[in-house]
C-alpha cells in the first residue's frame, strides 16, 4: 500500500500539470458560496472559545465541562478523556456574579449536550490572555463575538489582493470558502481565524521581499500566529534565516510574556502543556475529523468503525487510546514525507482537526496556480465522497492528504524532471534498439 502510495503521489504531480476548465472553477465558486452561507455551527464554537477562554480563571483547560453542568450528566473528564456521570461541586470556584454570568452565558451560547464529549478548551494561554480580556472587559459579547473572524479574514483578503493580486488572493477566498474541513464551522466562532490571517499576511510579506521591512514584519506576524495556535511555526521552515528566526522568536517571546495575563499565570501554561499531553495521545472516534501522519497510520491499524462508534458512547468500556505505535520499518519508509516540505512536516509530526489545515491556503502563494486548483478540487471530491462513503472509510481522506503531499515534494525536488529523463532515455533506447533491428533486417 505504502508503495502505491510513493506511486499515486508522482501521478498526482503530473495531475497538477493539467488545465482545469474555467466552467468547472465556477461550479467550484457556486459550491463555495453555498457552504459558506451553511448554517453553522455556533454553539460548539461559542461555547468552548468564548465561555472556555472568558471564565478561564475560573475553570481553565480541565474543569469546563465540569462546571457547566448542574446535576449528573454524562460528560467527558478532560484530565483523564474517560466519561463520568456524577454532580459536581464547581460553584465554589466562583464569585456569585462571576457564576450567574457563566450560565447565563452558557445558556445564551446555543450549547447542547453533545459538546460536552468533546476536548475541551484548547487555546494557548496567549490567545485565552487577549480574546479572554477582551471578552471580560465586555467589549466582545456572544451577539458580537463572531464578527472578528469576519473582520479579519477579510482584512486578510484586501491585504493579499494589494500584495499579489487578485488572481491568487480569489484562489485563497475560493479554498477557504470551500474547504470541506470547516463545513459547518467557517463562521460562528470566536476569534478562530485570526491565527490565519496573521500567518497568511506574514507569508505574503516574506515571499514579497520588496524590503527589509517586508520582511521584518512578515517574520514577526507568524510568530504572533504561532503563539495563538502552535503550528504556523512550521511555515518557518521556508524562511531560515537567522534574521527571520531571531524576529520570529522575539514575536514569540513577547506574546508568551503577555500570556502570562491568562488568569492562572505561568500555571496556565503549565496546564496547557498537560492538556496539550492528552489532547495529542487521544485519538478515538475521528476518523472523519483529524489529519496527520501518525493518525493515518492508525486508521489503517483500525479500519473498522469501532474506535469511532466508541465515541458515541456513554461508556467506560471504550479503549482510552488506540496504540499509534507501528512497526519502525513503516515509519522509516514514510519520513521521507516529513522532509520535503513545511506542509508535509506539519502533515508528519502532528495531528489536527479537519479545520486547522485551512492554513494551507498559503499553496496559492508558494506554488504555481495549479496546486491550489488541485488543492480545491481535492476538496470538492472529499466533500463528494463523504457524503456516500461508507463509514469505514471515513480515514481515506488522511491518505489523499498525504499523497497530496508527496506531491508537492515531487514538485519541489523535481522528480518529475527525473521521472520525464528517464522516460525520455527508455524511448531514445527502444528507438535505438528498433532502428538497430530495422537495418539488421534489411540487410
Amino acid at each position: 500500500m505504502l508503495f502505491w502510495t510513493y506511486i499515486l503521489s508522482i501521478v498526482y504531480s503530473f495531475v497538477a500539470t493539467i488545465r482545469i476548465p474555467t466552467i468547472c472553477l465556477w461550479v467550484l465558486v457556486v459550491l463555495a458560496l453555498g457552504n459558506s452561507l451553511m448554517k453553522t455551527d455556533q454553539g460548539w464554537g461559542m461555547y468552548h472559545y468564548y465561555i472556555g477562554s472568558k471564565y478561564f480563571a475560573e475553570v481553565g483547560y480541565f474543569d469546563l465541562y465540569e462546571c457547566t453542568v448542574a446535576d449528573a450528566t454524562p460528560r467527558r473528564d478532560l484530565r483523564t478523556y474517560d466519561y463520568r456521570i456524577d454532580s459536581p461541586d464547581c460553584q465554589s470556584v466562583f464569585s456569585y456574579p462571576r457564576y450567574i454570568n457563566f450560565r447565563r452565558d452558557i445558556a445564551s451560547s446555543g450549547f447542547y449536550e453533545q459538546a460536552l464529549i468533546d476536548k475541551g478548551y484548547n487555546g494557548t494561554p496567549v490567545r485565552t490572555a487577549i480574546f479572554g480580556g477582551l471578552a471580560n472587559l465586555r467589549f466582545i459579547t456572544l451577539d458580537n463575538a463572531h464578527i472578528i473572524d469576519i473582520i479579519a479574514l477579510v482584512s486578510a483578503l484586501f491585504f493579499c489582493v494589494y500584495h499579489i493580486g487578485w488572481r491568487k488572493s480569489a484562489y485563497i477566498a475560493l479554498f477557504v470558502l470551500m474547504y470541506n474541513g470547516t463545513t459547518h464551522r467557517l463562521w460562528g466562532h470566536y476569534a478562530q481565524w485570526v491565527r490565519l490571517s496573521l500567518a497568511l499576511a506574514g507569508v505574503v510579506l516574506l515571499e514579497q521581499k520588496k524590503t527589509d521591512t517586508h520582511e521584518t514584519v512578515g517574520a514577526l506576524l507568524i510568530g504572533i500566529s504561532t503563539t495563538l495556535a502552535i503550528f504556523p511555526a512550521f511555515l518557518m521552515l521556508r524562511y531560515l534565516s537567522a534574521k527571520n528566526i531571531i524576529l520570529f522568536f522575539v514575536a514569540v517571546m513577547t506574546f508568551y510574556s503577555i500570556g502570562m495575563a491568562n488568569g492562572r499565570q505561568f500555571d496556565g501554561y503549565i496546564e496547557f502543556v498537560d492538556n496539550m499531553s492528552i489532547h495529542s495521545s487521544y485519538i478515538r472516534s475521528e476518523g472523519c475529523c483529524n489529519i496527520g501522519l501518525a493518525h493515518t497510520i492508525t486508521s489503517t491499524q483500525y479500519p473498522d468503525d469501532s474506535y469511532r462508534q466508541c465515541f458515541s458512547q456513554w461508556s467506560d468500556e471504550c479503549a482510552l487510546s488506540y496504540d499509534r505505535s507501528q512497526n519502525l520499518a513503516l515509519w522509516l519508509l514514510m519520513l521521507p514525507l516529513i522532509l520535503l516540505t513545511p506542509l508535509g512536516a506539519m502533515y508528519g509530526l502532528l495531528t489536527l482537526s479537519t479545520y486547522y489545515y485551512l492554513i494551507l491556503a498559503v499553496i496559492a502563494i508558494w506554488y504555481n496556480e495549479r496546486w491550489i486548483r488541485l488543492l480545491i478540487l481535492t476538496n470538492a471530491m472529499l466533500s463528494i465522497l463523504t457524503i456516500f462513503m461508507p463509514p469505514e472509510l471515513f480515514g481515506f481522506h488522511n491518505w489523499i492528504y498525504f499523497i497530496y503531499f508527496l506531491a508537492l515534494g515531487v514538485h519541489q525536488f523535481h522528480v518529475n524532471q527525473t521521472v520525464e529523463t528517464f522516460v525520455s532515455l527508455a524511448k531514445q533506447r527502444l528507438y535505438s534498439k528498433t532502428s538497430e533491428r530495422y537495418v539488421s533486417h534489411r540487410v
